[in-house]
């Protein structure tokens, strides 16, 4: 654990609010300045141009992009310019893998860029391998601007309240008395600690979610089926009206999906993307998931039946740039020739695979998602999974790499305390390899815990 970290920790609670109020400011004020909003704007008016005149300006800035990319990055120097003049040009580079990026991080750095031009960005993906990069601000912008473009296309404001239940450690894991959130006043924005969330402090959620009259609730899906889960268990209720409710970061399973509707009496909707910026794909009203075709070009490569897997170029990341970046995951496509009447003339998937996680439970019970968090700055890990036999206890199985050492290993022990505290007994096991399952699919965590409540709860919906 960092010893900024330790600091925060022991400090009362209204500094802590304070402080993540002040970050939220800055962050707030580097993202959107009105460069950001005249992004934004032209993303809008991209929503409702034809088809030809959208799929023009991804090649048209692909092409410009990949040619810049061969005059400043030194991975891809070797190619010439000259052969890239489509969108099917683009196969005449090589699939990246995260392996191939980790490996030869410096080669992929533009020298055009200082570090103030940047901000840092963790990436651990399914494998468990972390990835720490540079993204210029203006890539950040374009980020935002497009998540922002799918978030107002759903009715939401910049100012809608908005309650955020992921994977942040905004508080000590072992901390026992509400409350369990802290306020990001800058961005209006409650951010709950989902290492809480458990049958004992359920009310205390729930009364600040009336509290503070939140409308809009975003998180992992894991943490708000639980959410949910446990509010009707309780038989408590929400007093006001919650208008909206999105998901991301997890793939949204459908028993998640009407359990969390079921209970909250509103809609939910997903979102796909990754910090590496290389694909975004976002469900509109009508419940699609369009290819955000303006923001990247993206591959659906044809595996077998009506499975595609999902390969990704970002051209807005000078400092960085990552063309036909393999993400690791699988999209479903029933139907090719869908179409929406939302008028965004894109590309429709049914749904996302690759990310279905399952829960570790810690000692009292309490089911954790999405702990591919714990690997995202661990850069010497090839591969990363846990396993779990019995509730409160885990096994991390590492596959390292030459440079990996004590320090890896203590900054991972640090990780996990800092998140679970004493409510997890773990032991670290290096292997040379992780098996995978059928199809040749990993799985980040595995799980032979009996009488699993997620798993009922899947039977239940």
């Amino acid at each position: 654990m960092s010893k900024s970290i330790q600091l925060y920790h022991k400090l009362p609670y209204f500094l802590k609010q304070l402080i993540c109020s002040y970050e939220g400011k800055k962050i707030q004020k580097r993202r959107y300045d009105d460069s950001f909003l005249q992004l934004l704007k032209k993303y809008n008016e991209r929503t409702t141009i034809s088809k030809e005149d959208l799929y023009q300006f991804r090649d048209e800035s692909l092409i410009k992009f990949i040619h810049y990319a061969i005059d400043n990055i030194p991975f891809y120097k070797k190619y010439n310019k000259n052969d890239f003049k489509t969108f099917e040009d683009l196969s005449k580079l090589p699939l990246l893998t995260k392996e191939t990026v980790h490996n030869n991080i410096e080669q992929f750095k533009s020298a055009s860029y200082s570090q103030s031009d940047c901000i840092t960005s963790h990436t651990s993906g399914t494998t468990g391998a972390g990835l720490v990069f540079p993204v210029s601000k203006v890539a950040e912008k374009h980020q935002w601007a497009v998540w922002w473009r799918y978030r107002n296309n759903l009715g939401i404001k910049f100012k809608t309240k908005c309650g955020i239940f992921t994977g942040q450690p905004i508080l000590n894991p072992t901390e026992k008395n509400p409350p369990f959130w802290i306020l990001n006043n800058a961005n209006n924005e409650i951010i709950f600690s989902g290492y809480h969330l458990h049958v004992n402090n359920i009310a205390h959620y729930i009364n600040a979610i009336n509290k503070y009259k939140i409308e809009w609730l975003h998180g992992y899906p894991s943490n708000l089926a639980l959410l949910a889960k446990l509010m009707s268990e309780a038989n408590l209720n929400i007093n006001h009206k919650i208008k909206i409710i999105t998901t991301g970061a997890e793939s949204l399973l459908m028993y998640q999906k009407n359990l969390i509707e079921s209970q909250f009496q509103t809609t939910v909707y997903n979102h796909y993307g990754l910090a590496e910026a290389v694909v975004n794909i976002s469900e509109c009203k009508n419940g699609n998931l369009h290819v955000d075709e303006d923001f990247s070009a993206v591959e659906l490569q044809h595996l077998e039946g009506n499975r595609y897997k999902i390969i990704g170029t970002n051209y807005h990341n000078s400092a960085f740039p990552l063309l036909r970046y393999d993400t690791g995951d699988i999209a479903t496509i029933e139907n090719e020739k869908l179409s929406c009447s939302c008028s965004y003339h894109c590309r429709i998937v049914t749904s996302i695979d690759g990310r279905k996680e399952d829960y570790i439970y810690l000692s009292d019970n309490v089911p954790i998602g999405r702990l591919d968090h714990l690997f995202k700055d661990l850069v010497h890990v090839k591969q990363a999974q846990i396993y779990q036999k019995e509730i409160g206890k885990m096994e991390i199985r590492i596959v390292k790499d030459t440079l990996y050492s004590n320090a890896d290993e203590k900054k991972l022990i640090s990780e996990i305390n800092m998140r679970m505290g004493s409510k997890i007994e773990f032991k670290i096991l290096y292997l040379d390899e992780i098996k995978k399952i059928s199809r040749g699919k990993f799985r980040f965590i595995l799980s032979d815990v009996k009488n699993n409540n997620i798993k009922e709860m899947a039977e239940n919906y």
